[in-house]
């Protein structure tokens, strides 16, 4: 017979010190409850987040790889450290860049949804971030400061909106 494990969160948020992989055939289910990485996340399964907040936390470098798609709801970048992409990602909610550095290495980062960056994306070709959402985007900070971001490309018919009167400012490092 075929096993094809499930994890899901039950109850109350997760947060996973080391590393967290999913092996191939298996299946991670966030439940719709906060998930905190403070490793590595290693998808060579299925990642299915069911409308959850998932955390990257580091002030060293982590890595999301493998083979598997990964699809987050809400996806939020914080510590000082760097995120680096070894795959595309698609972030269906909110994507939130609050400190440290996200490195897409040149693989797609697809927002259906708003994008907050506080802190800094960096882009090695590809599109950088891709807004390719229904509606009107808002790419947006916290507070009043200047966002550093490696690409950008709207796939969006609706469009991207910066708020104004906010001092919101993004300086784009590669192409628009």
């Amino acid at each position: 017979g075929t096993n094809n494990p499930v994890a899901r969160i039950r109850t109350t948020p997760l947060t996973i010190d080391g590393q967290l992989t999913v092996n191939s055939g298996a299946t991670f289910n966030g439940n719709g409850i906060t998930l905190t990485v403070n490793g590595d996340f290693e998808n060579n399964g299925a990642y299915d987040a069911q409308s959850n907040e998932t955390i990257f936390n580091s002030d060293l470098t982590q890595e999301i790889r493998g083979s598997g798609t990964n699809n987050f709801f809400r996806f939020t970048k914080s510590g000082s450290g760097s995120l680096e992409l070894t795959n595309a990602v698609t972030v269906n909610g909110l994507f939130t860049i609050e400190e440290g550095t996200l490195n897409d290495n040149g693989f797609d980062i697809i927002l259906n949804a708003d994008a907050v960056i506080d802190g800094t994306h960096t882009s090695s070709g590809g599109n950088g971030l891709v807004f390719s959402g229904s509606a009107n985007q808002e790419l947006r900070r916290s507070a009043s400061g200047t966002g550093i971001i490696g690409g950008v490309r709207v796939n969006n018919s609706n469009g991207v909106t910066i708020p104004d009167g906010n001092g919101y400012n993004f300086n784009i490092n590669g192409d628009l």
